[in-house]
């Protein structure tokens, strides 16, 4: 039995697969080797993943995450998964790597993540060959989910978020400065917090104002990021991608890429690229 993981910031989906084909997914917390020692992540594998019974223990651990691109945050995600999977034979990759196999397999392309963070890279033969730059949601991650929640954060508490959203998000979220400030600067996750809001733009994509904030983040994504690697062939995973899917079709198309793939979740590919490279 193999297991694969898909680990953002936020979120992390698994899927355990047997020779004969058959998946189990199931959903523990996020984790970010650049918020987490590696004792917190061990901490938390071991209590969420002693929930789920394995009908026999994985020969393979399959685990590609958020902040696992450089060796360092990769080696303390290995040690914890190695601390509860003993017996395992455990690869840790970067999520982009995941996404790239799940979006192409083996062969060429872009492939671009946009979810609680973004990310892109070219693909070959399963390989990541060239990375852009990836900053994190501080001082980077255009059109992530943490840097849509930041805009619209920004321009509520500076008073420009035009009132009949003013009144919406204050309805939904009742977000007050203080607290806002407080889980930003001092609180655990911040960008899980900043991520927490898309929800609220993705209801309202139509409207002028929301629409202008995505559209300005795609494009800087394209200037800035996407245009710089080689390849015409451009794949989307995560879940901010797909809430907006339309748009990232649009600006794909207005950039030179036509007919993206776009992928909400990319664990079930995931799953049948290791099913068949394993088994």
């Amino acid at each position: 039995m193999i297991l694969i993981a898909d680990s953002g910031s936020t979120s992390t989906g698994w899927c355990s697969v047997g020779r004969e084909g058959k998946k189990r997914f199931f959903t523990t917390s996020g984790i970010n080797p650049y918020q987490q020692k590696t004792g917190e992540i061990a901490g938390d594998l071991q209590k969420q993943l002693s929930e789920q019974e394995f009908v026999v223990p994985p020969e393979k651990v399959f685990f590609y995450g958020a902040g696992c691109l450089y060796p360092s945050p990769r080696e303390r995600v290995g040690k914890a998964l190695a601390a509860f999977f003993p017996g395992a034979d455990i690869e840790v990759h970067s999520d982009l790597l995941g996404a790239a196999r799940a979006l192409f397999g083996n062969e060429r392309g872009i492939a671009v993540i946009l979810g609680t963070g973004t990310s892109a890279g070219v693909c070959h033969r399963g390989m990541i060959t060239q990375t852009s730059v990836s900053l994190g949601y501080v001082l980077g991650d255009p059109a992530s989910g943490a840097f849509f929640g930041k805009e619209l954060l920004r321009h509520y508490l500076e008073g420009s978020l035009p009132g009949h959203l003013a009144e919406a998000l204050k309805d939904e979220y009742r977000p007050e400065p203080g607290e806002v400030l407080e889980r930003v600067y001092t609180g655990t996750y911040p960008n899980r917090y900043l991520a927490s809001f898309v929800p609220f733009l993705g209801k309202r994509k139509e409207d002028p104002f929301v629409r202008s904030i995505v559209e300005s983040a795609l494009s800087r994504l394209f200037e800035q990021y996407i245009q710089k690697l080689p390849g015409d062939r451009l794949g989307w995973v995560g879940s901010v991608a797909w809430i907006f899917r339309g748009m990232v079709r649009e600006l794909s198309a207005r950039y030179g890429y036509s007919d993206p793939l776009i992928v909400q979740d990319p664990l079930v590919r995931l799953a049948d690229y290791h099913l068949e490279e394993s088994f």
